[in-house]
């Protein structure tokens, strides 16, 4: 099997790579699609600048994550977000590959840090390829003037000596969604 990596802006993703995405997403995150966004045909926000970086063989999707990047106070940071490898894929190291390309690609950028969140339970999965996580922080979303809490952890790597002190923040607030 021939495995493809390829890196799309969000308006030149492929249809019919896009509608696996989709359909990834509507099962495992459901949360994301419901009220106003029950019909959803967007991947990530706008705002967010979202790059999608795909593993794939020929028009079927084998993982995905979508490179996400915004300034935070003055600081450039890239992060990950709706990071998957379809289940028969999964412990054959196709996401240590797919995580290791998406590291390839923050690194070239040149950003100061990089920050998203995750469940608990894959926090080994991260550090094991050399990221760090602050499991104490508030992760927060939506409104600024009232945000959410999110219940999972903080994934991050700093590029630069000027980047915010993650392992020691309380609280990250990522704007209206998280990543």
């Amino acid at each position: 099997m021939r495995v493809q990596f390829s890196l799309w802006e969000a308006d030149a993703l492929p249809e019919i790579i896009k509608a696996q995405i989709l359909s990834f997403f509507r099962t495992q995150w459901p949360q994301g699609f419901q009220e106003h966004n029950q019909f959803r045909d967007w991947i990530h926000a706008t705002q967010d600048n979202p790059q999608h970086l795909v593993m794939h063989h020929n028009n079927t999707v084998i993982g995905h994550t979508s490179l996400l990047s915004r300034d935070f106070d003055s600081q450039v940071c890239m992060g990950l977000s709706g990071f998957f490898i379809y289940p028969n894929f999964q412990n054959k190291g196709f996401g240590n590959k797919l995580l290791e390309k998406a590291y390839a690609i923050i690194d070239q950028v040149g950003v100061s840090f990089s920050a998203f969140h995750c469940d608990r339970k894959l926090q080994s999965f991260y550090e094991k390829q050399g990221w760090s996580a602050n499991v104490k922080i508030k992760n927060l979303y939506g409104s600024s003037d009232n945000p959410k809490s999110g219940n999972d952890i903080l994934i991050y790597k700093t590029f630069a000596s000027t980047a915010p002190d993650l392992a020691n923040m309380e609280c990250f607030y990522f704007g209206e969604y998280l990543w």
